[in-house]
């Protein structure tokens, strides 16, 4: 008899507890909000630093193409102007070396078009990573249990403006960026 009451009043006690348990956490919504990722990604004071970069790259390997690209016409129009008066064996060294440099040049923007685009996606993953290392400490720090992305590439349909922390979070990433 005594073990039919204590199961009975452990049997009570588990189905309150549960109970209350389920009351609670019906009542307790969610802390959500989205931000606009493109805005956040392109207003990343780390996003324009690291492109500001990368274009110094792009013009470094631009001006080298424009050299290459000046060599190349000057022994052109050397080999236009003065070919026929040259003898066949000079012509044919001109001719080889504008092959050469024609080779050197091919090859070369091939590099820096291969190179732009390995260092631009080399930043976009790093940026990307910054920006969510500093998102999801701005989630734990503000209480968010969901922050969602939204944009071209998100599935948001609708997101009403009180749910939309995004200058938010651009002001504390930026802050996160210099060092603040």
């Amino acid at each position: 008899m005594k073990r039919t009451t204590l199961l009975q009043l452990l049997s009570v006690t588990v189905l309150t507890v549960w109970m209350i348990w389920l009351t609670i956490g019906m009542n307790s919504q969610p802390k959500v909000a989205y931000v606009h990722s493109e805005y956040l990604f392109e207003n990343y004071l780390g996003t324009i630093e690291s492109y500001k970069v990368l274009e110094a790259k792009t013009k470094k390997w631009g001006d080298n193409l424009d050299s290459l690209s000046k060599s190349y016409r000057a022994t052109f129009i050397s080999y236009d102007t003065h070919g026929e008066k040259l003898h066949l064996e000079e012509k044919a060294k001109l001719g080889r070396k504008l092959q050469q440099q024609e080779q050197v040049f091919n090859k070369y923007h091939e590099s820096v078009e291969k190179m732009k685009l390995e260092e631009d996606q080399k930043l976009t993953q790093s940026v990307i990573k910054q920006i969510d290392a500093y998102l999801k400490e701005y989630a734990l720090k503000n209480g968010y249990d969901l922050i969602i992305g939204a944009g071209t590439s998100s599935s948001l349909v609708y997101g009403g403006k009180g749910y939309d922390v995004t200058d938010d979070v651009l002001n504390f990433i930026n802050q996160k960026y210099r060092g603040e």
